[in-house]
């Protein structure tokens, strides 16, 4: 029996201007993996994605699909991660469908759990053998089970609750703390059933696609150097439109000459590479990360040109100058 493409989930991010999202994964759950046997279903990794085929019989599914989710994971790898926006693999991210024609949207659900407690009649306080997400107060509690029973109160020192009502089994649901994930990973949820199956006869599969953000921070570069060239006679010229927007001002350079509490690495820099200078280049404005290269990104003392072709500073090189994250590159230019 042909199997046909039933959906496809991609990853896009404008780390890449062009081609696949290498650096991505997508990869189903195990409860969702082992569901694909009965289904007739198989998975295949693509660069920077999935596509799921479906086995047809004729026009139709070999086994009719149900209406139900299936669950993915999606992983980044380090140098991915670092050039995404923090807030997409915030605990709890979720990708989910927005809509026909749409990216998947994040939305982040906080973790939750059941528990079953034996209720005299009257108010009890009652212990709780699971635990609570730190800070629960009592609205975050939900009685599923039976009716006329309500939480008054809830202690989070001994981990107690209140319950108020007539003698009952009762289930109660309240947050918990988000099961731990690798840094780099985020839920993705894709709905199946037969109005998928119809499009993939069709030979129009389903895409979900899921569009990260690039993190954005300023970029930074400290120069180990023993040019004697005052602070005004440095600049940085960067021909606009060339890679990433980065633009330094005159007032974004400055020399570290002792302590400098705005900037510690700076500080430290300093004090391994004495008697040499260290001076600070800090752009205008934060840039979104791009694995386009700054071409032609120059950096002179006076008249005298003494880098070309300056490199992106890296994601993963993440620095503290004045009080904010910086994107920061070391750059050594020694005479003697």
């Amino acid at each position: 029996m042909p199997f046909k493409p039933l959906l496809e989930v991609r990853v896009d991010h404008p780390f890449y201007e062009t081609g696949p999202c290498l650096a991505a994964r997508v990869v189903p759950e195990p409860a969702t993996q082992a569901r694909f046997r009965g289904l007739r279903l198989l998975d295949r990794q693509r660069p920077g994605g999935l596509v799921l085929l479906a086995e047809f019989a004729g026009a139709d599914p070999l086994v009719a699909l149900p209406e139900t989710t299936l669950k993915f994971r999606l992983e980044l790898e380090r140098e991915l991660l670092a050039a995404t926006d923090p807030g997409e693999f915030a605990s709890g991210t979720v990708f989910v469908e927005a809509g026909p024609g749409k990216p998947m949207k994040m939305v982040t659900r906080a973790a939750r759990s059941a528990e079953h407690l034996a209720k005299p009649a009257g108010k009890a306080i009652l212990a709780l053998s699971g635990r609570p997400l730190e800070g629960a107060k009592a609205a975050d509690f939900s009685v599923l089970a039976p009716a006329g029973v309500s939480v008054t109160s809830y202690d989070e020192t001994s981990k107690r609750v209140t319950l108020d009502g007539p003698a009952a089994d009762v289930t109660l649901d309240y947050p918990v703390p988000a099961p731990r994930h690798s840094p780099g990973a985020a839920a993705i949820e894709a709905a199946i059933g037969p109005g998928l199956a119809a499009k993939s006869a069709a030979g129009k599969p389903q895409l979900f696609q899921v569009a990260l953000k690039a993190a954005a921070a300023p970029w930074c570069y400290h120069l180990v150097t023993d040019l004697p060239n005052p602070v005004a006679e440095w600049r940085i010229d960067h021909p606009q439109p060339d890679g990433p927007p980065a633009a330094f001002g005159a007032g974004a350079i400055a020399e570290i000459s002792g302590v400098d509490a705005n900037d510690p690495f700076g500080t430290d820099l300093r004090q391994r590479s004495a008697p040499l200078r260290v001076l600070r280049f800090l752009s205008d404005a934060p840039v979104p990360c791009s694995s386009a290269r700054a071409r032609r990104i120059a950096m002179f003392a006076g008249a005298r040109q003494i880098f070309t072709a300056l490199p992106n500073p890296s994601p993963a090189e993440v620095r503290i100058v004045k009080g904010k994250p910086v994107f920061g590159e070391v750059l050594r230019f020694v005479t003697d």
